[in-house]
């Protein structure tokens, strides 16, 4: 299967950022911000950005609604959390990944979100986690590296001080790293800002 790419738009000009996905050879976009505009960096609002990736032949989608981290579905929180483990049962979250399944069989993708490092998005630490197992991931970071997923999840143990010691081995990592996107997802996590009547 193709790689699938990810990248945060942060504050770049539109001539880095259009940089960074010629460099990546990206051919289209799946926007998973669930609000599309900026209020500080208004060259990544929704129509501008369809215009400007429109001049360089990359294609554009919107699937924040099927992929963002903010839920209309009210079996995604708990008392106004969102919870990140209910997020990939739900039927829309599913369409998304269809959809990018389906189209990273003829164009390079990249999922778009705002944020520089992956770590502190959901498109790493929701969407593609659930993409990994049947694509390699890359994520390009600001100064146009990449890792993959493998690697953030390293960087993930790392963060929140799990790893093999003493107490656990290696036939520990699988419970590690789930337990570190758990952490993660709490950090990152929409809330809502009035939650009386959530579960």
């Amino acid at each position: 299967m193709n790689t699938i790419y990810t990248i945060g738009h942060s504050n770049h000009t539109t001539e880095k950022f259009t940089e960074l996905l010629q460099q990546h050879h990206i051919t289209a976009i799946a926007d998973v911000r669930s609000t599309p505009w900026s209020r500080f960096h208004t060259q990544f609002n929704q129509e501008e950005i369809k215009s400007t990736l429109k001049d360089q032949q990359i294609y554009y989608v919107y699937l924040g609604e099927e992929l963002g981290a903010r839920r209309n579905e009210r079996e995604a929180y708990q008392r106004g959390n969102i919870q990140f483990e209910r997020i990939p049962q739900l039927p829309l979250f599913q369409k998304g990944i269809e959809r990018l399944q389906t189209g990273s069989s003829s164009l390079n993708i990249a999922l778009l979100c705002a944020e520089a490092n992956p770590l502190e998005c959901h498109r790493a630490i929701l969407i593609t986690r659930h993409l990994q197992q049947d694509h390699p991931i890359q994520h390009i970071c600001k100064d146009g590296s990449t890792i993959n997923q493998q690697q953030l999840e390293e960087e993930l143990l790392s963060t929140h001080k799990l790893g093999i010691d003493l107490f656990n081995g290696p036939d520990q990592l699988p419970a590690m790293v789930e337990n570190a996107y758990q952490l993660q997802a709490k950090q990152i996590a929409y809330q809502e800002e009035s939650h009386d009547e959530q579960n």
